[in-house]
């Protein structure tokens, strides 16, 4: 008989974000019918919250088969592997709630706890005002809510204009070279330049933007690749079937490399990214554990 999985709250707390990020992109509505507005829905609607916490058991089982190097189960057996992994949650159910609920006041503006660590004096001014009246509460609070709020901002704002001023320098370093090409080009007439041949010193200019474009391109792929388990790799290009609702269709298991730049590299990017934060955290926990 199948244990009830010991719960991981690292792991889980990823995949309850991750998949209502999903969910506001629109991304879980063709496959399990959750619309992008169901996040603010999940914790009155009973069928839709149930829905949901199936999604985390099944990934969370499928994150865990994976790091134990479990395979062969289908059918039954794997449907019974599931059901217990949905009951860990539901033996968790207080704390997928909070984070639902943490999640929604992050979008919407909110705060909680773990975001006014930095603010304590506003913290001291709202416990304070639980002795006064209801009415000199619910201003303090608002108050303290509005400072926090515009604290936020500022430091939004701040990192976006750090990271700004970081591509800008990195785009400055990558075109200073090819700027020192374009001092003859100064006092060239603007229609010249939109003639469809070019000079000489543009051709090297661009063939110099070309190589460093495939230096950069090759060395970012050899890095991704090596990141890659190799019994994953072995499996690109093979064909197999997947299901796509209640159906089994065909389908061709691809590397990141092997479909063109765009959507589709993106996307399994940004799945690639999210497993290998999955993988630190879990070899962080056995680190400490052992």
């Amino acid at each position: 008989m199948d244990e009830i999985p010991e719960m991981n709250e690292l792991v889980v707390r990823s995949l309850i974000h991750q998949k209502l990020d999903e969910i506001r992109n629109g991304e879980l509505f063709v496959p399990h019918d959750l619309k992008d507005d169901a996040v603010d829905k999940l914790l009155g609607d009973a069928a839709m919250y149930k829905k949901f916490e199936s999604i985390i058991g099944k990934t969370w089982m499928d994150i865990d088969m994976v790091q134990y190097n479990e395979s062969g189960l289908n059918g039954g057996k794997l449907n019974r592997k599931k059901k217990m992994y949905t009951k860990a949650l539901k033996s968790h159910s207080t704390f997928v709630r909070e984070q639902i609920e943490h999640y929604i006041m992050q979008r919407s503006g909110g705060f909680s706890a773990d975001d006014g660590k930095d603010d304590n004096d506003d913290f001291d001014g709202v416990e304070e005002d639980t002795v006064s009246s209801l009415s000199d509460s619910k201003i303090s609070r608002s108050s303290a809510s509005q400072k926090r709020k515009k604290k936020k901002k500022s430091k939004k704002k701040k990192h976006k204009d750090k990271k700004k001023s970081k591509k800008r320098k990195k785009r400055q370093s990558y075109d200073s070279d090819d700027d020192m090409d374009l001092e003859d080009h100064d006092n060239e007439d603007i229609d010249s330049m939109s003639a469809p041949t070019f000079t000489k010193r543009e051709e090297k200019r661009l063939r110099r933007r070309l190589e460093k474009a495939k230096v950069f391109f090759e060395t970012e792929r050899e890095q991704i690749m090596k990141q890659i388990p190799a019994n994953v790799k072995k499996d690109f290009r093979t064909l197999g079937f997947s299901k796509w609702g209640k159906d089994y269709l065909p389908c061709m298991q691809l590397g990141p490399y092997d479909v063109g730049p765009g959507g589709v590299r993106d996307k399994w990017m940004e799945m690639f990214s999210n497993v290998s934060i999955i993988r630190v955290v879990l070899k962080q926990k056995d680190y400490c554990m052992s």
